[in-house]
């Protein structure tokens, strides 16, 4: 492909940028250290610049890896059930799946809490080890893109809470007992948590190429870059060049957005039913077996008088997958409609929906963890069954819909065709 600097001139800043929620080019001048510059129209933070967020990262992104290691390394939970122990280590349940067949399941749960924490780590310390030496090695372009689109699915953070959700559902029957692994991820939870509030992309996007506005001397219509967050003119776009800092496609909207999210968003809704209907866990205690739903687990937990432990798991399983299906498809409906009210609600709804979407994985998680840990032969087996499966991908299906959702298209004076290619 021929560059675009080639062929047009190119106009290039760095104090333009086009906001990725709403569409607004934005004026943004240089930030004083603990301040942040907001969208005028949607209010989205377009960059902020905490005081030394680069050493802080950096001393946290040392101890998560010292702390990944020992996670993987150390025993991580025991389970003892009169005279029969069983112990795990983090990556136990992605085995036991694997030995019942579950192997779609046991790579979606590998690659959550295995390969993009992982993927994750290593590429931040590409990223900041380059950037300490002043050196622009090749692949760091592709390590800042993967950091930016990856977050959501990095869920170690859920599986935290289905390892508190397991250990109460365990604690009446059996002994726990914590390894040095679980230590270990608690507080690798913690220092990734405080990575991800301090680390600044735009800093690290302008470090790697200051300039973030491209564009010919005729251009009035723009367009943000999803990836860096880039300025790029309409008539970039129109030549199909790609975002000049990151070389990610960029569009005036992402492509057919929501003929993509409506088909997602029904496939997930026909596969919640047999999520809801089929059991999702078989018991088999002393030659008996009993089968578990997701609402007959819930149902067991509120009889058990486990409170707040059956709050969580309604709420992550039944209501927030509910909930995010009614507000995509209610999203969908208003800008189908054109409606032109209400689009800071609408806006918060979708940011809201985006945040929570990732959590509905708690309820698979604790499948994995009870596969792993409860198989003591006559006394108390547990298999999973195929909602497990289905669940999963309902939760896959809602979180892919919310990253096809052009939010853009709400702040749009009207829906066209036009604006969806």
């Amino acid at each position: 492909m021929i560059s675009a600097s080639a062929s047009i001139d190119i106009i290039k800043g760095c104090n333009t940028i086009a906001c990725v929620d709403c569409g607004l080019i934005n004026e943004c001048p240089a930030l004083v250290p603990g301040k942040k510059t907001q969208c005028q129209r949607c209010h989205h933070t377009l960059k902020s610049l905490k005081r030394d967020w680069e050493s802080r990262v950096i001393a946290l992104l040392l101890t998560s890896i010292i702390l990944f290691v020992c996670s993987n390394s150390f025993g991580f939970l025991s389970v003892e059930a009169g005279f029969k122990a069983q112990s795990s280590n983090l990556l136990s349940g992605v085995l036991a799946l694997f030995n019942n067949e579950q192997t779609i399941l046991a790579l979606l749960v590998f690659i959550t809490i295995f390969v993009f924490p992982l993927a994750e780590l290593l590429s931040l310390s590409y990223v900041f080890i380059s950037k300490r030496l002043n050196r622009k090695p090749p692949g760091i372009r592709l390590c800042l893109k993967f950091l930016v689109h990856s977050r959501a699915w990095n869920m170690l953070d859920i599986f935290m809470v289905g390892v508190l959700v397991t250990s109460v559902k365990l604690g009446e029957s059996a002994t726990l007992l914590p390894g040095i692994g679980l230590f270990s991820f608690t507080a690798l939870i913690v220092t990734l948590i405080l990575i991800n509030l301090h680390v600044n992309f735009h800093a690290l996007w302008s470090w790697y190429s200051p300039d973030n506005y491209f564009a010919a001397s005729d251009d009035k219509e723009f367009s943000a870059c999803l990836t860096c967050r880039a300025t790029v003119g309409k008539s970039l776009i129109e030549r199909q060049e790609p975002c000049l800092r990151c070389s990610s496609v960029v569009r005036p909207r992402i492509r057919y957005s929501l003929q993509k999210t409506s088909a997602l968003l029904i496939t997930a809704v026909i596969l919640y039913i047999p999520a809801l209907a089929l059991p999702i866990m078989t018991v088999s205690s002393f030659g008996r077996e009993s089968q578990d739903t997701i609402l007959s687990g819930v149902i067991h937990l509120f009889n058990d008088r486990l409170w707040f432990i059956g709050t969580v798991v309604f709420v992550a399983s039944i209501l927030v997958p509910i909930l995010k299906l009614l507000t995509l498809g209610y999203l969908l409906w208003s800008i189908h409609n054109k409606h032109q009210t209400h689009r800071h609600t609408r806006q918060r709804l979708f940011k809201l929906t985006e945040f929570i979407g990732r959590w509905s994985m708690i309820d698979v998680f604790v499948i994995t963890l009870l596969v792993a840990l409860v198989q003591f032969g006559i006394i108390m087996n547990i298999h999973p069954e195929p909602a497990a499966l289905a669940f999963a991908s309902v939760v896959i299906l809602t979180m892919l819909a919310v990253e096809t959702f052009d939010s853009r298209l709400l702040w749009d004076d009207a829906t066209s065709d036009t604006n969806n290619d």
